[in-house]
């Protein structure tokens, strides 16, 4: 790292403004050739303001507000419009982090060339191996109403021999506690947890994030649970689908009790079966999802991208 400056949150559009200056300033003060831009709404909505040639965004989202943005009207709406595709003619490439970010892409800007899915990647998951032998599954996010934790919980009432632990904090944390102890489930609360602490006590990780929302789009939570070879159930929220292909590495659940608690139960009496799934998800983390692969992957669309140009 040559240096660093530091810019104002992207929280207005006067910062966003005065961002793409020091970002101009210091570009050519320290002769960059190429400005990769972090998110799209956050930092690119006016990279047309850049004067540099190669600028290059990876997104973070399923980018539903494209969509939002392109069946609106009103004068705001045209504004935004105008601002994104001015600035999606400047950039020389978009990273979507999913196919349905770039379908949305492709909604708000057809025939758009300029785009390519690049799925986030993680560093392996390195845990202890689990000390009990009593079958675990966990729920590790911020306890907000779109992570739809309850879910989880619920999932629960008709698993046998099986008990619940809930990672992380959020304004839900006392409904789940209360929701919890009426429906007399076995769940275990354990706040602020380190990842791989968490992961070495579960036998099974839940996402439980409504297959409508955008609470999700390509959690890095699946990435690592994959990474330790740990099943993951999960609802089609987002990318998802992508991510996970259904029985093979992992399972894939309507927005149910139901539906997860057959999924659970499954792989609770099905030996083969777990560990079936957990050898081949670890397989799609090495092959697919490793930090490496998406290095390598964003580089080498950077430089076909931005090279001779």
């Amino acid at each position: 790292v040559n240096f660093i400056f530091k810019v104002k949150p992207s929280t207005s559009q006067a910062n966003k403004l005065y961002n793409n200056l020091l970002i101009n300033y210091y570009s050519f003060k320290y002769n960059v050739d190429i400005i990769f831009l972090n998110g799209l709404p956050e930092s690119a909505l006016y990279a047309f303001t850049l004067l540099k040639k190669n600028i290059v965004c990876i997104g973070h989202s399923n980018e539903s507000h494209l969509r939002y943005i392109n069946d609106q009207h009103g004068l705001k709406n045209f504004l935004l419009k105008t601002l994104f595709k001015l600035s999606f003619k400047k950039l020389k490439l978009f990273i979507a982090i999913n196919e349905q970010a770039k379908s949305n892409l492709l909604y708000f800007f057809p025939k758009y060339k300029k785009s390519q899915v690049i799925y986030n990647g993680v560093p392996e998951m390195v845990i202890e191996k689990k000390k009990n032998n009593n079958f675990t599954v966990g729920r590790i996010c911020r306890l907000l109403p779109d992570k739809n934790v309850k879910l989880a919980i619920d999932s629960m009432k008709n698993i046998n021999k099986a008990s619940l632990i809930i990672a992380g904090e959020g304004p839900e944390k006392n409904k789940l506690e209360e929701h919890a102890n009426r429906s007399k489930i076995d769940v275990t609360f354990l706040g602020h947890c380190n990842a791989a602490d968490f992961f070495s006590k579960i036998d099974v990780m839940l996402l439980t994030t409504p297959s409508n929302s955008d609470g999700d789009a390509t959690p890095l939570v699946i990435l690592e649970s994959m990474s330790a070879g740990i099943p993951v159930i999960s609802t089609k929220v987002g990318g998802v689908p992508e991510l996970i292909e259904h029985m093979v590495t992992g399972i894939l659940c309507e927005d149910t009790p139901e539906s997860f608690s057959n999924a659970i139960n499954l792989l609770l009496h099905d030996e083969m079966l777990y560990q079936t799934i957990s050898h081949n998800s670890r397989n799609a983390y090495i092959e697919r999802f490793s930090s490496n692969i998406t290095f390598e992957q964003t580089l080498s669309a950077i430089n076909k991208h931005t090279s001779n140009n």
